[in-house]
């Protein structure tokens, strides 16, 4: 059981052996000493086991959990091809994601942000906005035609303007959505910061593989600056650092506009270390304005 709940967070007595209890409560093998060394995703810290019926199904056996007894087999016809898997641990999980609320944007059941339609994530690496969604409307044009589904003016409006345009604007967000979870980020977010709100977000053009116009594609070395500058950030200046770097990665933006995303540089070089021999050149001498003598016969007629 030790070896179950190591953690990286200090427990109390009290709370290691409330999980404990957590993690028995969903063992129902507990009175045969046998603990599992993967016992929940949660450590104990939350209590997860199926939905905690009475009976729960393992593999052909009925077992319930209360009495401790097997109280029902299942026939499986292993001759039928389409049988299905049997048994509350096939075709779902085991629980809903204990973790899901506290750690919402890093759950394995989120994809996509929880909007597929919207975002696209192939390579499961980070979603992007699928503004070419449009273009796949019109092959599924045939099949809305005899259906009460339309497509909104909204989607037609876009399709039309980038189809005079050939430019399309992408919302970046200027404090990226991969450190959305940074503690400095979060802390930000507690006082007030507007993670999805207008502050983190500034519309720049998307970037056009066949052209090679627009700045907004993939840029990870952009994120690993802002990366590197939340870090620097003390704890107790989480608001202003991050509203401050966000108004850095803004202007950096705004003032290369020839420049893509990821081509940016928020960090500047180190100045140059300089030895300990300075030479100290004298100062200039001032040059003082030299007076012309005054003429004695200045104004007098006949004075030679």
């Amino acid at each position: 059981m030790a070896e179950v709940l190591k953690t990286r967070d200090s427990l109390s007595p009290e709370e290691a052996e409330r999980r404990r209890k957590n993690i028995a409560a969903g063992n129902p093998f507990k009175k045969y000493g046998y603990y599992p060394k993967v016992a929940t995703l949660s450590k104990g810290k939350y209590l997860e086991f199926h939905d905690q019926d009475s009976v729960v199904t393992i593999g052909s056996v009925r077992f319930n959990v209360k009495k401790g007894e097997v109280v029902d087999f299942l026939e499986v016809d292993l001759d039928d091809p389409d049988a299905q898997p049997i048994g509350d641990t096939h075709g779902r999980w085991i629980s809903p994601d204990p973790l899901s609320e506290e750690f919402p944007d890093w759950t394995p059941y989120n994809m996509s942000f929880n909007n597929p339609v919207k975002f696209k994530d192939p390579t499961g690496l980070a979603p992007e906005d699928a503004v070419e969604c449009c273009w796949g409307l019109f092959r599924l044009m045939p099949l809305l035609e005899n259906s009460s589904v339309r497509p909104s003016p909204v989607v037609e409006t876009v399709t039309k303007t980038s189809e005079t345009t050939g430019k399309v604007s992408n919302e970046h967000h200027l404090i990226p959505r991969q450190h959305k979870n940074h503690e400095i980020v979060k802390q930000a977010r507690e006082e007030g910061y507007k993670f999805e709100g207008k502050e983190n977000k500034l519309t720049v053009e998307k970037f056009n593989k066949a052209t090679g116009e627009g700045r907004h594609g993939n840029h990870p070395k952009l994120n690993e600056q802002i990366k590197q500058l939340l870090d620097e950030i003390p704890k107790s200046e989480a608001l202003n650092g991050v509203r401050n770097l966000r108004d850095k990665a803004k202007d950096a933006i705004n003032n290369n506009p020839d420049t893509k995303l990821n081509d940016l540089k928020l960090k500047q070089a180190p100045p140059i270390k300089k030895d300990n021999i300075n030479v100290n050149n004298p100062p200039a001498p001032v040059l003082m304005p030299v007076s012309k003598p005054k003429d004695p016969c200045a104004g007098i007629p006949g004075c030679a």
